[in-house]
């Protein structure tokens, strides 16, 4: 009897409870657990079919103007008309010719001023020169800069400079040293030393005999320079030897245009020249006893020199006609 009412019991419990299930093969959606951290952000969509990215060309570096440092110019001549406002062209050599507004196009604007020396002028030194010279004497402290091509010979043996300079002189002696006063600042480059420029400033001249001068002679292929020694500036010769450092592409004195500019300051001379977009400082003088304070023409020039500078020789006479072209000036 116990064990029929043991049955019994069992099976009317199984009837009332519900059947258990396996957690692992249960389909009831499990809800998820709350998050202590902030729920993370969507993920990006990422597009199956990439877009290309857009070319870019890049942009070439400026070219620089070794020029714009210092600043835009007070005067700027092209020579580009037959008339100029600040330069007029003459001739002291018979046949020779100053002549303003010609085609060449070498030049930036394909016009410049060109001074012609006849061959075989009878004339020597500048007297005997074709020149161009500006209506005005009142030039003084600035930065004055030439872009030209320099007169070029036949031969070594012929004598011409083409030049580059402020000049004036009165016959006065405004400094009351017994001198008269000579306002001047060269740059002159010579057929005979074709990779040579003579640099010179000028504060005294009353004759070959009395004067006052310094000068630099640089080779720019050597690197040799010749320089007037302190405290012979009343003499010709160039007695100090010193050696130029800057690495100094080739070229020809002659055959291009070359830019050419000296900085005048009461207290200095700096000369430069600029080749393939960069600067060269060529010399700074820096001794004012030997500076001129005075007032000046500008002017560039062409003539025969009888005597060779570098050996003191005859120098002959140019056998055709010499050209020096003259592209721009700019006075800043």
């Amino acid at each position: 009897m116990r064990f029929l009412y043991l049955m019994i019991v069992l099976v009317c419990f199984s009837c009332n409870s519900e059947p258990m299930l396996n957690p692992l093969e249960s389909t009831s959606p499990l809800k998820p657990s709350p998050s202590l951290s902030p729920s993370p952000s969507p993920s990006p969509q990422v597009s199956s079919s990439l877009e290309p990215m857009p070319t870019v060309t890049p942009t070439p570096p400026p070219i620089l103007d070794p020029l714009a440092k210092y600043g835009e110019p007070e005067i700027e001549t092209n020579f580009n008309k037959g008339s100029d406002l600040y330069f007029f062209g003459y001739a002291l050599s018979p046949g020779g010719a100053g002549t303003i507004g010609l085609f060449d196009n070498e030049a930036e604007d394909d016009r410049m001023a060109q001074l012609l020396l006849p061959a075989n002028t009878p004339l020597s030194g500048p007297g005997g020169s074709s020149q161009l010279e500006s209506y005005k004497k009142n030039y003084l402290y600035g930065t004055y800069v030439a872009r030209f091509k320099p007169g070029s010979c036949a031969s070594l043996k012929e004598g011409v400079v083409s030049a580059f300079f402020t000049y004036y002189n009165d016959g006065k002696d405004y400094n009351k040293n017994g001198l008269v006063d000579n306002s001047e600042i060269d740059i002159e480059i010579l057929c005979a030393e074709p990779s040579t420029i003579y640099m010179t400033l000028w504060t005294d001249y009353s004759d070959d005999e009395n004067f006052l001068k310094t000068t630099r002679k640089l080779n720019l292929k050597t690197g040799e320079i010749l320089q007037t020694t302190l405290g012979q500036e009343s003499k010709w010769g160039l007695n100090t030897k010193l050696k130029w450092n800057d690495d100094f592409p080739d070229i020809n004195l002659f055959q291009n245009y070359l830019i050419f500019g000296f900085t005048w300051q009461p207290t200095y001379v700096r000369y430069f020249m600029v080749v393939q977009d960069q600067e060269y400082e060529l010399w700074k003088y820096q001794n004012k006893k030997f500076i001129p304070q005075i007032p000046a023409y500008v002017m560039f020039n062409v003539w025969h020199n009888a005597t060779h500078w570098h050996n003191d020789l005859p120098a002959s006479k140019p056998n055709q006609p010499v050209k020096y072209n003259v592209d721009w000036f700019k006075l800043f």
